[in-house]
């Protein structure tokens, strides 16, 4: 993000480190890693962040 300030940007990664992403996003713990909801390999997740906020969309 501090080297790409605006615009979209794709990034391609493996689901544990997604849903590693999707726990920092949501502010919960790794402990809640492996919670549902499951993420397939071949998932598409659009994260917007504006403002400083992270919208899941």
């Amino acid at each position: 993000m501090s080297k790409h300030k605006s615009g979209n940007n794709l990034v391609v990664i493996h689901s544990v480190i997604l849903k590693s992403l999707l726990m920092y996003v949501k502010g919960k713990s790794i402990k809640d890693l492996w919670a549902p909801p499951f993420i397939h390999d071949t998932s598409l997740t659009i994260l917007e962040i504006k403002d400083g906020m992270h919208h899941l969309l």
